[in-house]
């Protein structure tokens, strides 16, 4: 009689790890590829030029900072520390920090600088929050695979104008007759729960336009 009881615990760890990287180097499907490129390109016309404009304003103000200090000609890149917090421009475009900013507290003889950085810190806040909130809401509005007529009466004309011909492209031959019932009463609920995300997202559209 055999008492041969299954692969070594080695070659079972061996064979884990095969199955997993096989998982992770599959091919994205034509749905997910389509879910991530409506999702980046709205993401990037919500965010990007206003992530951009406060990154060049904390960027400004660093500099400020620095030379204010006598700081601002050793050709360092400097943080700012404030509120208990570390401000540096890569943060703003959610990029990482670089490893070895130096980081200097605001010149307490110029209040200016201070009201400034306050107003940079909460803009920067806000975006966070926002775009934490858009991606969620995106990436959930996505799974339902709505139609494009569905899409365009919930994003609004302005928003869906940006991913309207990777739309168009990818539901071609989609109709609303292929839209069953059940669909459209789980996404009506969705759409009912996230009107403050919505609303959040084309406000921010009229934001970048006014003040961009």
């Amino acid at each position: 009689m055999s008492n041969y009881s299954g692969p070594r615990p080695s070659v079972q760890k061996a064979i884990k790890i095969k199955r997993a990287k096989a998982a992770n180097a599959r091919v994205p499907s034509d749905v997910e590829e389509y879910r991530k490129v409506l999702k980046l390109s709205i993401m990037r016309k919500l965010y990007t030029d206003q992530l951009r404009y406060w990154n060049g304003e904390l960027a400004q103000l660093s500099k400020d900072n620095a030379d204010s200090l006598g700081r601002g000609f050793d050709g360092y890149h400097y943080a700012i520390f404030w509120n208990n917090k570390s401000y540096a421009p890569e943060k703003l475009d959610w990029t990482p920090s670089i490893e070895k900013a130096y980081c200097l507290p605001l010149n307490p003889r110029l209040p200016k600088l201070a009201s400034r950085m306050q107003r940079i810190a909460e803009e920067y806040e806000e975006l966070c929050d926002e775009r934490y909130e858009a991606e969620r809401f995106l990436s959930n509005l996505m799974l339902f695979s709505a139609p494009p007529k569905r899409l365009r009466k919930i994003l609004g004309r302005t928003l869906y104008k940006v991913c309207e011909k990777n739309v168009e492209r990818y539901c071609s031959g989609f109709s609303d007759r292929d839209w069953a019932l059940n669909n459209e009463f789980s996404l009506k609920t969705f759409v009912e729960n996230n009107q403050s995300i919505i609303k959040a997202m084309n406000a921010r559209v009229i934001i970048n336009l006014v003040t961009l």
